[in-house]
């Protein structure tokens, strides 16, 4: 079937091909749980944070740095094929400066080093507070539906601005946006420690 073939006319792996795949955030949850899924798949990872973690794989690179640091995001990129994109700032900070340099400054780095590297795909963890806040009884909210987050809400409105720079960057690109995430070691403070889970 068509729909089973790469845009080159190859045929399609229905596992895909293995692909050495950069991490950033690579020791928060998402970044952890992502490396830990594609290394399990068999795909090369290579991980880039300011702290490997103490339960990183053996068998994987990981690059100390921090996002902001082009010659480290440069080492992350080389020979990566895909980009999973989630540093980010997530703990409540009264430093916009801060903030705006590793969300916004650190993609700016990573898309820079993809564009020199020849890297075209990046998938980014985005978060449903880019569509801001909607007045009650709105109606259900589509991945067409536009992001309006207020600007003084940094986490939502920057997430919406990475999203723009993705969409005007000629990569092949995907943002995933989750609700409220919960599970083992996750820090929400959304919820805190009092989370009930409805079945």
């Amino acid at each position: 079937r068509p729909e089973d073939r790469f845009r080159d006319g190859g045929p399609r792996d229905p596992m895909g091909p293995a692909m050495r795949i950069a991490v950033t955030g690579a020791s928060g949850v998402f970044g952890r749980g992502i490396a830990a899924r594609l290394r399990s798949e068999g795909h090369e990872i290579v991980g880039l944070a300011r702290r490997r973690p103490d339960n990183w794989f053996h068998d994987c690179d990981f690059i100390e740095s921090d996002i902001r640091d082009v010659a480290g995001v440069r080492r992350a990129i080389d020979g990566a094929e895909v980009v999973a994109h989630c540093a980010w700032v997530v703990n409540s900070t009264p430093d916009e400066s801060f903030t705006r340099e590793i969300n916004l400054g650190g993609t700016e780095n990573v898309l820079s080093e993809m564009e020199r590297t020849g890297s075209r795909r990046i998938v980014f963890a985005s978060s449903v507070l880019a569509y801001g806040a909607r007045p009650a009884g709105s109606g259900t909210l589509t991945e067409d539906d536009p992001l309006e987050p207020h600007p003084d809400h940094w986490y939502g409105f920057h997430k919406s601005k990475v999203e723009a720079m993705l969409a005007n960057s000629g990569k092949e690109w995907v943002a995933i946006r989750p609700g409220i995430v919960v599970g083992r070691d996750v820090d929400n403070l959304a919820v805190g420690d009092r989370v009930v889970i409805p079945f």
